[in-house]
C-alpha cells in the first residue's frame, strides 16, 4: 500500500479506499494494526475517503472494539485534507458518504459484510 500511495498521479483529485485495512484473522483487530494502516494512509497527498471493510469491524471478536478502532483511526479521514467537496454523511459511524463532483454523484456505502459478531 505505501508504494501505491507514493505513485498516485498528481492529477488525481480524491481517493476512496474500500476497507479491509487489516486482516482480522491475522491482525486480530489489534490497535497497532489500525495505527499502522492509518499512518500509511496519512501519507496520501490526495484527499482520501475510507470505508470500513468486514475485516475492520464485523470480523473482529468484538464489533464494539472494531467500531472503536475504526472510528479512532479512520472516521472522517478526508477532513484531514483541505478540499472543497461538499460531503454528506450518514450511518452509525458517519462512514457512508456522498458528494457531487464535476456533475457526477459519488457514493461511498458501508454495506455490511463478513460474519458479524456479538459485542
Amino acid at each position: 500500500m505505501p508504494q501505491h500511495i507514493e505513485e498516485l498521479d498528481d492529477t488525481v483529485e480524491f481517493l476512496v479506499h474500500l476497507g479491509d485495512l487489516q486482516w482480522a484473522k491475522v491482525d486480530k483487530c489489534r490497535e497497532g494494526a489500525y495505527d499502522a494502516a492509518s499512518t500509511i494512509m496519512q501519507k496520501s497527498r490526495i484527499p482520501t475517503f475510507i470505508l470500513p471493510g468486514d475485516n475492520d469491524i464485523n470480523d473482529c471478536n468484538s464489533m464494539i472494539h472494531g467500531e472503536e478502532m475504526w472510528t479512532k483511526y479512520f472516521a472522517l479521514f478526508d477532513k484531514r485534507y483541505d478540499h472543497s467537496l461538499n460531503v454528506t454523511r450518514w450511518g452509525k459511524l458517519n462512514e457512508s458518504f456522498s458528494f457531487i463532483h464535476k456533475e457526477v454523484l459519488y457514493l461511498g456505502l458501508n454495506i455490511i459484510g463478513g460474519r458479524g459478531s456479538n459485542p
